[in-house]
């Protein structure tokens, strides 16, 4: 495995441009000598699987993810996608190589099978879940910026605007939060908690990129606003040791948005050509 994420560095060494001046101030002949090093990048996940010639895995990055990552399995050809937290993608080496190794382990069939390929799932899971649980340590010590996020204006709606009016006429003005847009092109809405500099907890909605398109009509901006606004009044629950998001309470108070059967109808018929689209006209 050495050799493997050395052979990597040299690779990326041949396309480097960016340099780093590391000065060492040597006193001979009263004179000084400047030394120049190169600055190694992180090796990628495509490095590695092209290094180790692996070509039956592939590597998707969700947004959404915080501490988990899994692996599908394509029974048939044994081809694999494994799908990690964005933040994943910057991981130091031997994490990135212990999260392909944990997506390559065999997929077990028998009691005896499973006990060998545990003895080495175990040990990746515990290296890649203490490199993601000091991520997360590290990252709430930074306080949440509500500056980032004064900006709310589209393409054709303001996100304040809608949550105004959705809040006026669902929620009685009641409910508070910061709004942001979704990456381009994105397709998954959600509501957040957050923790600002003074330790009190604020609610963060972000809708999802797709949204943002000119063509998207109205009352579908407001139907999925009211979804996440939703969250805020009801959030989720714990019950029999499960994490329940969208209860029996949730379905019911959806139902009463004036216009959720036609954006439900919307979605299905333009929400994935409306996100082809966007990636079209931004490739």
């Amino acid at each position: 495995m050495p050799d493997i994420l050395f052979e990597a560095r040299k690779h990326i060494l041949c396309e480097m441009t960016v340099r780093v001046k590391f000065t060492f101030f040597i006193k001979f002949m009263d004179q000084m000598h400047q030394i120049t090093l190169p600055l190694f990048k992180p090796v990628s996940f495509t490095d590695i699987l092209g290094l180790r010639k692996i070509n039956r895995l592939k590597i998707h990055v969700s947004t959404r993810m915080k501490r988990s990552w899994y692996v599908k399995i394509n029974t048939y050809s044994d081809c694999r996608t494994l799908t990690i937290p964005s933040y994943l993608e910057n991981a130091p080496e031997d994490i990135k190589v212990a999260l392909i190794d944990w997506a390559l382990l065999p997929n077990p069939k028998t009691e005896q099978q499973r006990k060998v390929v545990s003895t080495q799932k175990v040990p990746l899971e515990r290296k890649i879940q203490y490199y993601i649980n000091t991520f997360h340590a590290a990252r709430l010590q930074s306080p949440f910026d509500p500056c980032k996020f004064v900006k709310t204006a589209g393409t054709r709606y303001d996100l304040r605007d809608i949550f105004d009016s959705v809040n006026i006429q669902y929620f009685n003005n009641d409910l508070h939060a910061y709004l942001r847009w979704g990456k381009n092109a994105s397709t998954t809405s959600y509501q957040t908690t957050r923790t600002l500099k003074n330790g009190t907890k604020c609610n963060l909605i972000t809708i999802a990129g797709v949204y943002n398109h000119p063509d998207v009509p109205r009352f579908a901006l407001e139907a999925v606003m009211y979804h996440e606004m939703l969250h805020i009044k009801i959030p989720p629950y714990k019950k029999n040791d499960k994490n329940i998001i969208h209860g029996p309470e949730f379905k019911k108070a959806e139902l009463e948005f004036l216009y959720y059967d036609e954006w439900r109808i919307w979605e299905r018929k333009h929400l994935r050509a409306l996100a082809r689209n966007l990636k079209y006209i931004n490739s």
